[in-house]
């Protein structure tokens, strides 16, 4: 007899049931939540930190601009008094430059790191999306075959055992 199951508790299956959709809920919960994670850090390094570097570098263009009129302005008016004036005028220029630096540097990092990131993301989707697909649709139909089960092994508890009166003794014959 291969097909006898030995159930005690039609509530064990339940419970497991109920557990089984629990999981079911968080195991989706926790892949929406990844998804949108790593498509929020994909945008802020490829959306916010990349017009955030753009606006700096025009912002520190200007500043730059802005450092060299003042040099030229205090060279061509240069006198004993001025002097500590221009070397000031020079080293605000220079930082102005440094500046300029950084915010190219770092839009080349992003540029440069820009394949990777998104090879990593497009690599996670890959993966993940087997298992969201097993939580979206396997585990929908297991949930649908223990209630069957549950179903029917409730109608099968519900039919009455048959009399003792029915029962035919060998020895009456």
């Amino acid at each position: 007899m291969a097909d006898v199951a030995k159930v005690d508790s039609i509530e064990v299956i339940r419970q497991f049931r109920e557990a089984y959709c629990k999981f079911a809920e968080e195991a989706r919960n926790a892949l929406i939540a990844a998804d949108i994670e790593t498509r929020r850090g994909m945008d802020y390094i490829l959306v916010d930190r990349v017009n955030y570097w753009k606006n700096e570098l025009k912002r520190r263009s200007e500043k730059l601009s802005q450092a060299r009129l003042e040099l030229n302005a205090k060279t061509l008016g240069q006198g004993n008094e001025e002097a500590k004036g221009v070397t000031e005028a020079r080293e605000n220029v220079r930082k102005a430059v440094a500046r300029i630096e950084e915010a190219e540097t770092k839009l080349k990092a992003i540029a440069k790191w820009k394949p990777v990131l998104e090879h990593a993301a497009s690599e996670y989707r890959s993966l993940s999306q087997p298992l969201s697909d097993a939580v979206q649709g396997e585990m929908a139909k297991s949930l649908g075959l223990l209630e069957r089960m549950i179903t029917s092994l409730e109608a099968y508890i519900a039919i009455a055992p048959p009399s003792t009166a029915a029962i035919v003794s060998p020895e009456g014959d």
